[in-house]
């Protein structure tokens, strides 16, 4: 690419960015999950993907990493197909959450969580699940929730002006 008039470029500066070594006291685990709807009481997850995080001398190692489909027993709505590309036909071949819950429930039985919107949407949604299926979601009584989304409300709050 070229550019003659170099008079007509804009300028933006750029943040500096900084590399700061994550160190954990326990695990940590990043998470995300696709659900048949936007309700965490009622829908029914077809998608998990986390990855595990350990301390380790020079702060943290990945541990384990899980993406799975579910089959969620019951319809996808043609919207969530279009807004995450999983059709029925892509889960219909994969195990129910029930099968997944001896794999998942040490990955968070000692760790911390994050993930996008997990403390309004994520969490909840797991802890149903894990409730439909008789059990309690896992994990330390003082466990910390790192959720970006709450992170943005705090740091760029929206009001009617902006």
């Amino acid at each position: 690419m070229h550019i003659a008039d170099s008079s007509l470029l804009l300028t933006v500066p750029l943040p500096v960015l900084r590399v700061v070594v994550l160190h954990l006291e326990r695990p940590l685990v990043f998470f995300d999950l696709e659900a048949t709807g936007t309700d965490p009481q009622a829908a029914r997850i077809i998608q998990i993907g986390m990855q595990r995080f350990v301390p380790s001398g020079d702060g943290a190692a990945l541990d384990e990493t899980i993406d799975v489909l579910v089959d969620p027993e019951e319809e996808i709505p043609a919207a969530v197909t279009d807004l995450t590309g999983l059709s029925p036909d892509a889960v219909q071949q994969a195990p129910p959450l029930g099968a997944h819950l001896d794999r998942i429930a040490p990955l968070l039985a000692d760790a911390d969580l994050a993930g996008y919107n997990a403390l309004a949407y994520d969490i909840p949604l797991l802890q149903a699940e894990f409730e439909r299926h008789g059990r309690t979601l896992p994990g330390p009584d003082d466990r910390v929730v790192l959720d970006p989304y709450r992170l943005e409300q705090v740091l760029r709050p929206r009001t009617l002006s902006s």
